[in-house]
């Protein structure tokens, strides 16, 4: 079992996994060695193994961030031997359809986990401190096997102490379509505002968002809306991944939350006006980034 993506979430989790290899972009092709971690001051360490390496990959966890996750798999292509890949990230709808495209263009077929994490963790000196108890939950869209299954079992138990469950099929897809939504009204508007998450609290967006939101998706635009709030309640100190993305000049999830939304309305010809205006006011805002122009 290999992991690639070893930022905050992702050490988070790889802090409860042992027989895991960590892919390492900074090592030298065809070379492996030894990594210290620390979460929360508890220092833990795990085999490491450059991109580029003769062993093959059967099981891949994907903890990276979603602008990052194309470029990261077509530099491990060569490697991969019908894989199972666990995709656990913001986005993860947008991005397995983006991978399973990739892969099926190349003649490669993989077998596909999907999961969902509400932990919070950040980066402070040399440690990453997990500041929101959550919960994560994984599954499959598809029929399990005996090696999904057998990998869910693995990991279910191994994350225990991160309150993980295993969702399947339609469960599975209404909790990460639920997750999409919430993001896609939260994330964008604390980038364009400058402002936290509790800093939404009250915004008059979120109704005609929800709606339209609801409408795409199959979402209750009032369940949508009461998870929202919720959300920006119990995170309101928090400064969400879009808006540390913006700050730190990092490419944004745009594309695979509001973006992923948005074609999404397209292939059902529903116009989405309060949507679309938000996607293309974060756009502008980035553009508009390197000229240190703050809105």
């Amino acid at each position: 079992m290999h992991l690639i993506g070893a930022g905050a979430i992702g050490q988070v989790h790889l802090r409860h996994l042992q027989a895991v290899r960590v892919l390492d972009r900074q090592l030298k092709p065809n070379t492996s060695g030894l990594k210290h971690f620390r979460v929360d001051n508890h220092e833990f360490t795990r085999s490491t193994e450059s991109i580029v390496h003769e062993t093959k990959i059967d099981t891949l966890i994907v903890t990276l961030r979603a602008p990052d996750t194309l470029s990261a798999i077509s530099s491990l292509v060569e490697r991969l031997d019908n894989p199972l890949i666990l995709l656990l990230q913001n986005g993860v709808l947008g991005v397995h359809e983006q991978l399973q495209s990739y892969l099926l263009g190349r003649s490669i077929k993989a077998d596909w986990l999907l999961g969902l994490t509400t932990h919070g963790a950040s980066h402070e000196r040399h440690s990453i401190v997990h500041r929101g108890q959550g919960m994560t939950a994984i599954g499959s869209l598809d029929a399990l096997d005996t090696r999904k299954q057998r990998v869910l079992d693995l990991l279910n138990n191994a994350w225990q102490p991160l309150n993980c469950s295993i969702s399947n099929n339609q469960s599975l897809l209404q909790q990460l379509t639920l997750k999409l939504g919430v993001n896609a009204c939260i994330n964008p508007l604390t980038t364009l505002l400058d402002c936290r998450n509790g800093g939404l609290l009250g915004n008059r967006l979120f109704e005609p968002l929800t709606l339209e939101i609801g409408h795409i998706t199959g979402l209750d635009p009032r369940q949508l809306l009461e998870q929202t709030l919720q959300v920006c309640e119990k995170t309101k100190l928090n400064q969400n991944s879009m808006h540390k993305d913006f700050y730190q000049g990092s490419e944004l999830e745009l594309d695979f939350i509001t973006g992923y939304l948005l074609r999404k309305a397209h292939e059902q010809q529903f116009h989405a006006p309060i949507l679309q205006t938000v996607h293309n006011l974060v756009l502008h805002k980035v553009s508009l980034r390197s000229s240190d122009f703050k809105l």
